[in-house]
């Protein structure tokens, strides 16, 4: 119920191969992630994580305190979705969607409110929200009955792709509580992200296939201007994961390959501002990882969530094992190299089990997601810095 308090026990371990100190934060009742990996969950003071969870058989937000060891409840709301909340982490606020209701939470008095309703037939995506916390973006749409989904993993993708929903993208003044349709067209979007640092820029992608489509887009709220963030071409170049760094610039997976007839990829980190300039790109190698984020306070530190470092010996070793690893990654010279942090040995089988990985306000610890011990917990990697000493 709401405002229940549970006394949790965090279980710490030393990684087996790398000496890290992980401990597991959430204790298995339920499933329990954090939210989207491209979206703010630890509070300021790096004491507070909100995380997403269906202990309670319904899925709801909680709160973990790392330093009482505790959990939460700060909603009870119908169809609140995993990946659909965020933390404004200087006010202690919660926003989520609860069904067509876009909501508030207050973190500290619990009080809610509806804030926002999207039309009927339409679903709300991921919300994003600036550093001003004045700010919210976000894509709502149209709901597809499809016939390909087999309940794996983006088995439908296809056919959503084809099937080319109806979207609107809504930069919500959560100040004047305006919403504001800042773009829309007949293409699947998701992943909408505002900048952090000019909430008039605001980041989409053409969701699908990642090489079949020109993925990543940019929209200027005050004149509707709209242009491709990174020119390329389909089926032999690719881009995703996208995401704004805290500085404001652009960080995606790229990769590119000589014909559509070739399995063979090579991978980057691709880092531009969202205006087109200032490209960087830098070489990953055979395998990337799935998911990377970005430190606070260094531009040239990120996490992944696979461990693939280039070169020596067990290179092969890697290729093989390396999706059961965290890794930190280090940007120099046109080269990501690739540090590995500690296992998280997840399934990879559901969305829910994706480790996506973020850093601490305090770059100082990384929390990530694993369904190894059974259904899906969140972790926490202690002691970050210390460890890229010398990466």
């Amino acid at each position: 119920m709401l405002g229940d308090l549970e006394k949790l026990s965090f279980a710490t371990k030393q990684d087996s191969e790398t000496g890290v100190t992980v401990r597991r934060l959430s204790d298995g009742k339920g499933d329990t992630i954090t939210p989207y990996f491209t979206q703010p969950m630890v509070s300021h003071d790096n004491r507070h994580v909100l995380v997403e969870s269906t202990r309670t058989s319904q899925h709801q937000l909680h709160l973990i305190d790392l330093e009482d060891e505790t959990m939460l409840q700060v909603t009870s709301e119908p169809d609140i979705g995993f990946h659909r909340s965020l933390m404004d982490i200087n006010r202690m606020v919660a926003y989520h969607w609860a069904g067509r209701l876009l909501r508030r939470v207050d973190l500290t008095t619990l009080r809610s409110e509806a804030l926002y309703e999207i039309p009927e037939g339409f679903r709300g995506g991921i919300l994003s929200i600036d550093h001003s916390g004045r700010y919210l973006a976000f894509v709502y749409a149209e709901q597809l009955n499809v016939s390909t989904a087999t309940g794996q993993i983006y088995s439908d993708m296809k056919e959503k792709y084809y099937r080319r929903p109806s979207c609107v993208i809504i930069r919500y003044d959560i100040e004047k509580r305006r919403a504001e349709a800042v773009w829309g067209e007949h293409e699947w979007i998701s992943h909408v992200a505002i900048s952090p640092v000019d909430p008039d820029l605001v980041l989409f992608c053409h969701e699908g296939p990642w090489a079949r489509l020109h993925r990543m887009w940019v929209v200027r709220v005050s004149s509707g201007e709209h242009w491709p963030l990174v020119e390329r071409e389909n089926f032999t170049e690719k881009d995703g994961h996208e995401y704004f760094t805290h500085a404001g610039k652009v960080v995606t997976q790229y990769a590119s390959r000589e014909s559509s007839a070739s399995n063979e990829w090579d991978e980057y980190n691709l880092c531009i501002w969202p205006d087109g300039t200032g490209e960087e790109r830098f070489a990953l190698g055979p395998r990337r990882p799935g998911h990377v984020q970005t430190s606070h306070t260094d531009d040239t530190l990120l996490v992944g969530d696979g461990s693939f470092p280039m070169g020596g010996p067990d290179e092969e070793e890697w290729r093989s094992k390396g999706h059961g690893y965290m890794a930190l990654l280090r940007h120099q010279e046109g080269v990501a190299h690739i540090k590995p942090l500690c296992t998280h040995n997840t399934s990879w089988s559901t969305q829910n089990s994706h480790p996506h990985p973020v850093f601490a306000p305090n770059d100082d610890s990384i929390f990530f997601n694993s369904d190894a011990e059974g259904l899906s917990n969140v972790y926490q990697a202690l002691d970050i810095k210390r460890y890229a000493e010398g990466l």
